[in-house]
Parts: C-alpha cells; sequence; structure tokens
C-alpha cells in the first residue's frame, strides 16, 4: 500500500498544478486584454474552461506514458521529461480543440500562456510533495551499498543528494558474503570496479531472490570510452548503439550557434561589471588588468585565453618560495595543481575566484571561436603531458568557460577525475546536459561551493 501512496500523491500534484497554470494563464490574457492587447476579441468566462477539464486526461495519459508515476528519475532528468510531456500534451489538447470545434480562437493565447508556467509550477509542487512525503516517511527507499572503503563517501552522497530519487543508505557491504543479506533493503547500488565478473553475477541474482525493486551499477569510467549507449532491437538480435556526442560534425555546429548567441547575451549583461573589477584590480596591486594564458584549444592549437588579473607580478616566486616551506601544500599542488591558501593570490583575486568574475573575459575568447560556453576544461601546455589517453578525445573539441569538473566540485576533485569527467561530457553532450550545467555553475558560483 506505501508503494501506491506517493504515485497517487505525485498525480493529483500534477494536475493541480496544470490546472493553476491554466486559470493564471486564464487571467493574465484577461488582464492583458484589458491593459494592454486591447484589440483582442472579448474573453471567454472561465466557466468555459471548467466545463473542458476532461482535456486534463490527456496530461494524465502523456504523463503516465513517460513513466512518471511508476519510475523515479534524477532532478534534472525529471524536469526534461516534465517539460517534454508538457509540450506534448498541450499539442494534443490543442490539436482535440481545434478538430471538435472548441473557440480555439480564444482559448490558444491561454494555452501559450499555461505551458511557461506549468514548466515553472509542476518542478516546484513535485519537489515541495516530495519534501512532505520524505517528512511522512512514504518517500525515501531503503538502499544497500557495495563498494569499496575509500569510495563509499563519494558514492552515499551521490546517491542520496539527489532528493528525487529519495534513497537512504541503511547498509554498506565493503565486501562480497553471500551468506549476507541485503537488511532489507529496496535498492542496491554497486560499484562495478570493485565487484564485477562472476561476482556482480551472483550479487544480482541474489538481489533478485531477495526482492530488490533497483539495482545501480556505478560503471569504472576509467574504462568505458564509450558511455553514451542505447539498446538496438533488430529482428532477434541486440545491438549496442554508441552515440560519439560532441565527435559528431553536427552536434559541433549546434553548439557553435548556441555558444555564438548564449555569449553575446551574457558579455552584453555582464558589461558593466567589467570597468569596476578593473578600477579594484589596480588599486589592489600593480601590474595589467588583463592575465593573458597560452592554453591548449581543440585539436591541440594554442591560444590566448583572457582573464581579469588575480595574481601578484612575482607569482612564480611566491608559488616556489611556498612549496620549497610546505610539503602538504606541495603534495597539493602535485595532486590538483592548485593549492588552498596560494599566495599568489592578491586580496581582490580571492573575491574575484570566489565568485569566478575572474573569467568573465573569456566571453571573447567564446565570440572568437576558441572556447565554448560549456565544454572541457582549457588545459595548458604541461598538463596536455600527464592526459595520455583522455587527450585523444577532449582536444577534439573547444574547452569551455565551464563544465562538469566545475558543476561536480570545482577546485576539490583531482587532475584525474577531471578527466574522466571532461572525457564524459564530449561523448554524452545534448543540450540539455548544457543546460542543466549552465543552471549548476550558477548555483556553484553563488554557494562559492569548491572556490578558492
Amino acid at each position: 500500500m506505501r508503494r501506491v501512496i506517493p504515485p497517487i500523491i505525485l498525480f493529483i500534484g500534477d494536475m493541480t498544478a496544470v490546472i493553476l497554470s491554466y486559470m493564471l494563464a486564464f487571467s493574465l490574457r484577461k488582464f492583458l486584454m484589458s491593459q494592454v492587447l486591447t484589440f483582442l476579441p472579448p474573453t471567454l468566462a472561465f466557466d468555459l474552461f471548467v466545463e473542458r477539464f476532461y482535456l486534463l486526461l490527456f496530461w494524465a495519459m502523456v504523463f503516465a506514458y513517460e513513466g512518471l508515476y511508476t519510475k523515479r528519475y534524477p532532478f534534472w532528468q525529471e524536469i526534461l521529461r516534465l517539460w517534454r510531456t508538457g509540450l506534448v500534451a498541450t499539442v494534443l489538447v490543442t490539436a482535440v480543440m481545434f478538430v471538435t470545434g472548441e473557440p480555439f480562437y480564444l482559448s490558444r493565447i491561454v494555452m501559450i500562456l499555461a505551458l511557461p508556467i506549468s514548466f515553472v509550477l509542476l518542478p516546484m509542487t513535485r519537489a515541495v510533495l516530495r519534501r512532505l512525503m520524505t517528512r511522512m516517511g512514504i518517500w525515501q527507499k531503503s538502499a544497500c551499498l557495495l563498494a569499496d572503503p575509500g569510495d563509499v563517501p563519494r558514492l552515499k552522497r551521490a546517491v542520496e543528494g539527489d532528493k528525487a530519487l529519495g534513497y537512504r543508505v541503511v547498509k554498506v557491504m565493503n565486501a562480497w558474503s553471500p551468506e549476507e543479506g541485503f537488511n532489507g533493503a529496496k535498492a542496491l547500488i554497486v560499484q562495478m570496479e570493485k565487484f564485477k565478473g562472476k561476482i556482480l553475477n551472483d550479487i544480482l541474482e541474489r538481489a533478485e531472490r531477495e526482492g530488490i525493486q533497483e539495482v545501480l551499477v556505478a560503471p569504472d569510467l576509467a574504462n568505458m570510452k564509450l558511455t553514451s549507449v542505447t539498446l538496438e532491437n533488430l529482428e532477434s538480435q541486440v545491438f549496442l548503439k554508441y552515440d560519439e556526442g560532441l565527435l559528431m560534425p553536427g552536434k559541433r555546429t549546434l553548439k557553435k550557434i548556441t555558444d555564438t548567441v548564449s555569449a553575446i547575451v551574457f558579455l552584453l549583461l555582464t558589461l558593466p561589471l567589467y570597468p569596476l573589477i578593473a578600477l579594484l584590480i589596480k588599486i589592489d596591486s600593480k601590474g595589467p588588468v588583463i592575465f593573458k594564458n597560452k592554453r591548449i584549444g581543440k585539436d591541440g592549437k594554442e591560444f590566448t585565453c583572457y582573464k581579469f588579473r588575480t595574481m601578484y607580478q612575482d607569482a612564480d616566486e611566491r608559488l616556489k618560495e611556498h612549496l620549497e616551506k610546505n610539503e602538504s601544500a606541495r603534495q597539493e599542488w602535485l595532486k590538483y595543481s592548485k593549492i588552498t591558501n596560494d599566495p599568489r593570490i592578491t586580496r581582490v583575486g580571492k573575491f574575484l575566484r570566489k565568485f569566478s568574475l575572474d573569467e568573465l573575459p573569456q566571453f571573447i575568447n567564446i565570440l572568437k571561436g576558441e572556447m565554448s560556453l560549456v565544454g572541457p576544461r582549457p588545459y595548458m601546455a604541461w598538463e596536455v603531458a600527464r592526459m595520455e589517453d583522455p587527450a585523444n578525445t577532449i582536444l577534439k573539441v573547444k574547452p569551455g568557460l565551464t563544465g562538469l569538473w566545475q558543476v561536480s566540485g570545482r577546485n576539490e576533485i583531482d587532475f584525474k577525475t577531471r578527466l574522466l569527467l571532461d572525457e564524459y561530457y564530449v561523448r554524452n553532450w545534448s543540450l540539455w546536459l548544457d543546460t542543466v550545467i549552465i543552471l549548476k555553475t550558477f548555483k556553484a558560483v553563488i554557494l562559492a561551493k569548491g572556490a578558492y
């Protein structure tokens, strides 16, 4: 019974959000008609819309078909599905009204206005309801985690961090023992790098016998070059279809167009900050306002990357002296290529880096075609030698002002993990992935998460 309650609550919430969207759209149209768009025909009474609430069935059917009540999706994937299904439902409802001779000329404006309103209300309603269900104890799903001890905190944080999934780790196993159960867990998370081959098969068979509802396998990304995979069933044969992401020319062209448009918009929005930042830099320390640094771009070609200067002019000497005196800082530098409490950074520079304001001039690099808004990290020449095999993939596309590496911890992740994230991004690119990364970047910048 407890498994049925959450889908019912979500269904009621979704339909309520859709109704509110139409009500707000109707009110907005009425306001526009009376105050702005006075040339429009007189509005119909809202009672006529109430009489046509049977059209909500189309929304319900599309939502159910998309699996929004039988499956749980990560937060950003759920938003994409809600938006996609909302668009399909709106098209269906509009088509039905047109075919059946409804007063379409009056309703189309309401339909157009209701769609973006629903894009906001649907995710918000679901987030609120999930929070309430979590407090009621009917949303969380107990999970058993099988992983190496050193990776447990990272994996636990990953699966419990997305509240839309509702996972709560109740048991951790560092080694597989057939005699040991899963403590009644409803979900199983397995680290493939630790448990693979016959052991993984044994675990999955045991999970099936114990009635585990969901199994998540965390792959070994270091050994997975092709990660965007779909199943293709041709006659009686099943094939794995690999999508090469940004390695495909058509997708690179689409990304170039969106990069150019986005860069122009962001540059115009942030332009008023440039003179203020320049003044603060000049007051704080000697040296130029713009720091020009050579980076490696697409096809291994070197380009000049622009940033607001955040370091002292004798930065190299300061770093060398600091590393010679501080062994822990030296080890941190070797692992991350960055250090906390960096003696090279000026007072204003610390503030600029904290909120990534030092990277604003890179919009110029984007307009010049040297960088993308989202992409792999722009690496320096000496770092390329450390990249090894991932360089063959990463350097085939333009580096980005932001990327997966930045929203996954920024400076808190090591060099190897950055490479894996950058390679994953190239092979799994989509416009939606870029949108999610940009939104997460705003959040990371505002919270100054992982920045130093």
